[in-house]
């Protein structure tokens, strides 16, 4: 009798953690910036700590030769290795893009030497492989998309991907690889050189 009571407890017990794990685990966000429930994205407290897939450089469309902007992209290092081994982007990559107003000067290296000043705000991009947030505005075509001003990492601007953000991924497509999986074909992927270490 004791015996049977004893394995009982255990059982009872177990079962309460298992599912106290499966509860955990059912609220654990797929990225770390995405809130699991709503799929409302931020910006990453930490992105300066993962690597640069690759830097963008936007010049000045008015006014004496120069820049307007840098885009720098980060990802996590796992999504590199991922990308590099599968040649696509996993589950859960976070792509974020930093935003920098930029200045150009006469050095001596050049006569219009631009850099990097403050920042302007950040894109953010997250790879959706499972067709989550079906009813947000901001996830389709396999990734959630936000952009977001430098006073504010945590709430986008973004409103409708499709109008916000499409536009501007559209060269990405003509430009991709013909093998590409068809949602990493709106990252502009061949501008980061550590994708193409193959």
């Amino acid at each position: 009798m004791k015996q049977a009571v004893t394995i009982g407890t255990i059982l009872i017990l177990g079962m309460g953690s298992l599912a106290g794990w499966a509860m955990t685990n059912e609220a654990k966000p797929f990225a770390p910036n995405v809130h699991p429930k709503t799929g409302a994205i931020s910006v990453p407290e930490n992105y300066r700590e993962w690597p640069t897939l690759g830097t963008w450089a936007h010049a000045k469309v008015e006014g004496p030769p120069g820049l307007q902007e840098y885009h720098v992209v980060y990802t996590q290092p796992d999504t590199i290795k991922y990308y590099n081994e599968k040649n696509r982007f996993p589950d859960g990559a976070v792509l974020v893009k930093e935003l920098l107003n930029a200045d150009t000067m006469p050095m001596t290296t050049g006569p219009a030497v631009g850099h990097a000043t403050t920042i302007k705000g950040w894109f953010v991009l997250v790879r959706d492989t499972n067709g989550r947030f079906k009813e947000s505005s901001l996830w389709g075509d396999g990734w959630g998309w936000s952009l977001f001003n430098a006073d504010d990492s945590q709430r986008t601007v973004s409103k409708d991907y499709k109008i916000d953000c499409i536009p501007c991924h559209t060269p990405a497509r003509e430009l991709a690889r013909k093998n590409a999986f068809e949602a990493d074909k709106w990252i502009y992927s061949f501008g980061y050189p550590v994708l193409q270490m193959k």
